[in-house]
């Protein structure tokens, strides 16, 4: 199961393997959810909203990742 971030990392770095850890979303998904079935339910909605955002807004996310890698250095 993949998660918003990956997907977001997918999306801008097709070539490259994700560096978001689904340890860390699955562990914020039970935070909320009261079992196993329902976190992997709400992971796989969040993958595919997250997915679905990124590709609407592309250029967007583009940028603020250009942003963000600049102002790390």
């Amino acid at each position: 199961m993949r998660d918003g971030g990956t997907e977001a990392e997918r999306l801008l770095f097709p070539d490259q393997a994700p560096l978001f850890d689904i340890r860390e979303a699955v562990a914020c998904a039970s935070l909320l959810c009261g079992s196993f079935k329902s976190i992997d339910a709400f992971l796989g909605f969040a993958k595919t909203e997250a997915f679905e955002i990124s590709s609407a807004h592309k250029s967007a996310v583009a940028a603020i990742a250009d942003v963000l890698i600049e102002h790390r250095r």
